[in-house]
């Protein structure tokens, strides 16, 4: 037994072990911690951003274009898609080319996404988190075919990293950025216009650019292949302006369907008649470009449709079998037309050489009016009748005469 001196400091030490044992009893235990009762604060909005962008690389290499539609928002505002001819699609081009474009570059080109960076974005923008990933990029034998540009050499290579910038709000894509170089086709296009003329006319516009949908993915890719190993020398400044020559036929049949006739009648040599013209219904055979076409543009739209191209030194001919008339309330028409153009042979770095359409030639009979039309419109309106059509039911081509008849057809 202890003397008694000591028991007063034992009582003291074994008194004070029970309260350090408490506290530390105290401090652990989880009545004091109720995890279980936090609030769940989810992911990181920004590393959720981050994921949605690699999301989006992956299904481009995968070829998953309804994946790909449905990371971008339905209100987006401008997705840059290198190697198409318009390359920035924003809602006014429609949700349709903008699934045309993903599908056709994600079926011709491999997606690079490297390293990226997130931030939030600016309290005023639309977006909630913007995604850079600086190595990011587009590469593929598709773009390197497009970039073999004909007035400048060689392009920006293909592989090359440009960078690409996405912006979000919460989980969707509102807008895709990257830097897009100028390109002007025409060596791939002259290439496969002479290499394969039987494909070549639905693969590419009179403009010369490559016509870019799902369908003609496939096609393209074996194309731009049988372009690069051909590596043919790149075609003459005075070819690629007589190609480009075709491009008024297209600019031609948009200006009439748009009412700007008097820029579509100022590309035509003066020995091109009225008649000649695709949807002259017949009349005076003297009757001018310039009186006839305002007359067509009220009441007939041209769709030129795919044509065929052939270059002999200054003169196109392109061909376009599928041109079609469509009037008012009725069915298209198939007129088949033979254009012949002549580039002036100005030596100019930039195309800008005068264009006139010198030929005109129907390949069918031109779509004649059915006499019905001015004959119900002479037993309704006399009026009208004796405004839009001659004596001998033949429309009185003007535009005054042609927007009568069109609101006469409407009605």
């Amino acid at each position: 037994m202890p003397p008694r001196g000591w028991a007063a400091p034992l009582v003291v030490a074994v008194l004070l072990v029970a309260v350090l044992l408490g506290l530390s009893g105290f401090r652990g235990s989880d009545a004091t911690v109720p995890g279980e009762d936090l609030p769940d604060l989810g992911p990181d909005p920004l590393e959720v951003a981050r994921l949605i962008v690699g999301d989006f690389a992956t299904a481009w290499n995968e070829g998953d274009v309804a994946a790909l539609d449905r990371l971008i928002a339905d209100d987006w505002d401008t997705v840059v898609l290198p190697g198409l001819a318009d390359a920035r699609v924003n809602p006014r081009d429609g949700r349709d080319e903008l699934t045309d474009g993903l599908a056709f570059l994600s079926a011709t080109t491999a997606f690079t996404l490297g390293p990226c960076d997130v931030e939030a974005a600016p309290p005023v923008s639309a977006a909630t988190a913007v995604v850079h990933c600086g190595e990011a990029g587009l590469r593929g034998i598709y773009l390197d075919a497009v970039e073999r540009n004909i007035w400048e050499g060689t392009g920006t290579a293909a592989a090359e990293a440009t960078g690409m910038t996405f912006r979000l709000r919460d989980r969707e894509i509102i807008a895709i950025e990257t830097a897009v170089p100028a390109f002007t086709p025409q060596a791939y296009c002259l290439w496969a216009e002479e290499a394969r003329p039987d494909t070549a006319p639905a693969l590419f516009d009179l403009h010369c650019h490559p016509l870019a949908t799902g369908a003609t993915a496939a096609a393209h890719g074996e194309l731009a292949a049988g372009f690069l190993e051909a590596d043919p020398p790149l075609p003459s400044h005075r070819t690629a302006r007589a190609r480009l020559a075709a491009s008024y036929v297209a600019r031609f049949a948009e200006h009439h369907n748009l009412g700007n006739t008097g820029t579509a009648a100022g590309w035509l040599s003066p020995r091109v008649r009225a008649a000649d013209l695709p949807g002259f219904p017949g009349g005076p055979l003297d009757t001018e470009p310039a009186a006839f076409l305002p007359w067509s543009a009220a009441v007939q739209t041209l769709e030129v449709g795919p044509c065929t191209v052939a270059v002999d030194g200054d003169r196109t001919v392109v061909t376009c079998p599928d041109l079609t008339v469509s009037r008012l309330g009725a069915a298209p028409l198939l007129q088949p037309t033979r254009f012949t153009l002549e580039a002036s042979p100005a030596r100019r770095r930039v195309a800008r050489a005068s264009v006139r359409i010198v030929e005109v030639e129907s390949l069918g009979e031109g779509p004649a009016w059915p006499a019905s039309i001015c004959d119900d419109l002479r037993r309704s309106d006399p009026a009208m009748a004796g405004l839009a059509f001659a004596a001998d039911c033949t429309p009185v081509y003007t535009r005054e005469a042609g927007r009568a008849l069109a609101a006469a057809l409407e009605s």
